[in-house]
């Protein structure tokens, strides 16, 4: 059991390693993208929300519902297919959870742990991606984020959450994650429940807003923040949320092609609606609409282990 195991992770981290090697040289991406001979291939990549796969720069979810100090952690796995006009993209999500139970602490980490995809030549021009066949895996990025809470007793409870990237993903060639530091501060509000006439559960209510800031290292721009903001209601197993951010459109455009603009849209905004469904405690299902510059759909089912 133990040797299967071993090879099957073997076969999963060197399928990640080898699937974006590309069968024949770069010399169809220096013709595509005009290669000057000069600036090094990065210099070409948009590292922003409109030029980069669904996992690169994810809109942060910061809602907390329950706290069960019985149940000081957990254990989540995520599938998830990801549909956009011309790409398709499966992922694999893992969550972990620790409630610390005598102070107000919450630690995650979350993952991306594995993707794989398909491209089209459209959508991995626009990108100027290296990968010509469009198909590949990756490994993801490994999130941190910490929360600390205040009950504010009958009038709901503030969250202050401090979430890091660090930056193990691959397949930055195939504009899948970025090789640079993420951060993001965010300030919440979770509001006491309400009971309305005709509805048998109560209702729960959240706001948030904050600062999300992404590296680049490059030459011209060192970093970009966006303003993060996030809506979102809860009522009995069902969860509705809206969230994304924004932030200046970046004038810099330091490669000039024919890929590399969408006209009249800010490529540093992200947004999108989701809604989920709580099955039977340990299982959920959800789907995802994706707005500006995320014009993905998605579908995921979760499984938690407590």
């Amino acid at each position: 059991m133990v040797r299967l195991y071993t090879t099957i992770l073997f076969a999963l981290f060197t399928s990640c390693g080898f699937a974006n090697l590309p069968k024949e040289g770069y010399y169809w991406w220096n013709l595509k993208h005009a290669w000057n001979g000069n600036n090094h291939w990065t210099e070409y990549m948009r590292i922003s929300p409109a030029y980069l796969a669904i996992n690169a720069l994810p809109i942060p979810d910061v809602a907390v519902w329950e706290i069960n100090k019985k149940q000081k952690w957990s254990l989540d796995f995520n599938v998830n297919h990801s549909y956009l006009k011309g790409e398709n993209t499966l992922t694999v999500h893992l969550y972990a959870k620790y409630s610390f139970e005598h102070i107000p602490i919450i630690v995650n980490i979350e993952s991306p742990a594995f993707e794989y995809y398909a491209t089209d030549t459209t959508v991995r021009d626009l990108r100027r991606a290296r990968n010509k066949s469009g198909f590949g895996a990756s490994v993801g990025d490994i999130w941190f984020k910490i929360q600390t809470f205040k009950h504010l007793r009958n009038f709901g409870t503030i969250y202050l959450t401090g979430i890091y990237k660090l930056p193990t993903g691959s397949g930055f060639y195939d504009a899948r994650h970025i090789p640079y530091n993420t951060y993001a501060g965010i300030l919440s509000y979770h509001s006491p429940a309400f009971y309305l006439p005709m509805l048998t559960d109560p209702l729960y209510a959240m706001l948030g807003t904050g600062i999300y800031v992404w590296e680049m290292n490059t030459k011209y721009l060192h970093s970009n923040d966006a303003f993060y903001f996030i809506a979102s209601a809860k009522m009995g197993n069902l969860i509705l949320a809206y969230m994304g951010y924004s932030g200046e459109y970046e004038k810099i455009d330091y490669i000039k092609l024919p890929t590399n603009n969408f006209p009249n849209r800010d490529n540093n905004a992200k947004m999108m609606l989701s809604v989920e469904n709580i099955w039977q405690t340990n299982i959920s299902f959800s789907y995802t609409y994706g707005l500006y510059n995320n014009e993905y759909k998605s579908f995921s089912i979760s499984y938690k282990f407590h």
